[in-house]
């Protein structure tokens, strides 16, 4: 969307509100106009009642001659007529009052709605509207004395996540209150942030004094948390390859808490009939031709044709594995339907923070002890090849090259998995490729020679 639609949109929405703000003063002002005129009309007759009442006492008093308490009388209800209308308006705000509240319990539900209401007395309704399903505010609406002919006081609160059970709306240009409750968490450990994000060789330090640093950049869409956030390394003096892995392994940890498990993608490797003494469609007329022209002798001595036997438990395996794939996919499709995407930003920060930087740094080697890095970054260049860094992709454990393939090459050559206290995770590299069975020869074979040298060598008395 261009820049000109944008403004397009923004102007339209603006005259909406200013006509919808306008009409609802002119509601308002004719509201207030009925029950002024409704007051007077009430103060008219108890005037009307008053002076009638007065007259009559007037009388009464002429006829029996006593003039001072038919003065008397005639005060008392003159003060008692200024009273009522008072009264009468008092009742009159508590029943439009009631009314009013009685109209918002009635119209807006407690949750499932874009407005949604939190509580509503005679003192004060409180209404929470959601503009998405994290940005949301307090609508409080407090009845003054004089209401309605004295405005409501208004107050909006901002709620860094709107309660459950609220439904997504429009959206908003500040992207930040979808994530506020994760900043405000990177605010309150922002010196563990800091330290790990740019932890020194001796202890905490501002990656200026040859410490390690990762300059993180974290771009908030503006569907968060629907949508993931977007890592970008503005800056770093890590081994770059261990930063590539890294930024990629919380790449994926974005992926799965903001979307839902990805479609299987079949890929076949045989052709269609293999193992079934039929032909592939698709490769051409070669094949019917030279079964049609194919002599007596090859078609007996042919060690592809199936018997009818091998060619059902074929097709029998085939079933099994179609009922097996399409009860994958069914459970696939249901934890697709059953997720919601999670807020990724903290997870994202945490994850690079505690399990890729700040583990670089002050993290030694299960296998040998030593640092992972050396202490100084500028002596990177002088690391011998055995020791540089691997980053297992299962678990993301990083070991010492000639560390993780001394492991491999001793009994259980790797069977037991990631050797870290706790994990297990099953070993994968694309620089250790070799299979436990090799492994396993070929320690046999070292053992075999080793016990060839100590025969010969007790032999000849060595």
């Amino acid at each position: 969307m261009d820049e000109s639609t944008r403004d397009a949109k923004a102007v339209a929405r603006a005259a909406k509100h200013q006509e919808d703000v306008e009409a609802a003063q002119v509601r308002e002002r004719a509201r207030l106009a009925a029950l002024r005129l409704e007051g007077e009309a009430a103060a008219a007759a108890a005037a009307a009642a008053g002076r009638a009442h007065t007259s009559g006492a007037a009388l009464a008093s002429t006829s029996t001659g006593n003039g001072t308490s038919s003065g008397k009388t005639a005060a008392a209800p003159g003060g008692g007529g200024g009273v009522a209308p008072e009264r009468e308006r008092d009742e009159l705000e508590a029943q439009f009052i009631s009314s009013e509240v009685a109209e918002v319990r009635a119209k807006l539900p407690r949750e499932g709605q874009r407005e949604r209401l939190r509580s509503a007395t005679e003192d004060c309704v409180q209404v929470v509207i959601s503009a998405s399903r994290v940005r949301s505010v307090l609508l409080k609406a407090f009845f003054p004395t004089g209401y309605p002919a004295t405005p409501l006081a208004l107050e909006l609160e901002a709620l860094a996540a709107p309660p459950p059970g609220s439904s997504g709306g429009s959206s908003s240009s500040s992207s930040g209150l979808g994530c506020s409750l994760e900043l405000k968490t990177v605010k309150e450990k922002s010196g563990l942030v800091e330290v790990v994000l740019r932890a020194g060789g001796g202890g905490g330090g501002t990656g200026t004094g040859g410490g390690y640093f990762l300059d993180l950049r974290c771009v908030v869409p503006e569907a968060y948390p629907d949508a993931g956030v977007e890592l970008h390394a503005a800056g770093s003096n890590l081994p770059a390859d261990l930063l590539t892995s890294s930024l990629a392994g919380a790449a994926d940890l974005v992926r799965r808490l903001a979307e839902p498990p990805p479609a299987v993608v079949r890929v076949d490797v045989a052709r269609a009939g293999a193992g079934t003494g039929c032909s592939n469609p698709g490769s051409g007329s070669s094949s019917a031709a030279s079964s049609a022209s194919a002599t007596p002798q090859r078609r007996r001595g042919a060690a592809a044709q199936q018997t009818a036997h091998s060619q059902a438990k074929a097709a029998a395996l085939a079933a099994a594995a179609q009922e097996g794939a399409a009860a994958r996919e069914a459970a696939r499709a249901a934890a697709a339907a059953a997720h919601e995407p999670r807020p990724s930003l903290w997870a994202a920060v945490s994850y690079l923070g505690s399990r890729c930087v700040g583990l670089l740094c002050e993290g030694r080697c299960v296998a040998c002890g030593k640092r992972l890095l050396p202490t100084d970054p500028a002596k990177q260049d002088q690391v011998p090849p055995g020791m540089h860094l691997l980053r297992l992709v299962t678990c993301g454990h990083f070991f010492h090259h000639k560390c993780i393939e001394g492991l491999l090459a001793e009994p259980p050559f790797g069977r037991d998995g990631c050797p870290v206290p706790g994990c297990g995770e099953r070993i994968s590299h694309h620089h250790l490729v070799t299979e436990p069975q090799v492994l396993e020869a070929r320690w046999a074979g070292r053992q075999a020679r080793r016990r060839e040298i100590e025969d010969a060598a007790s032999i000849l008395g060595l």
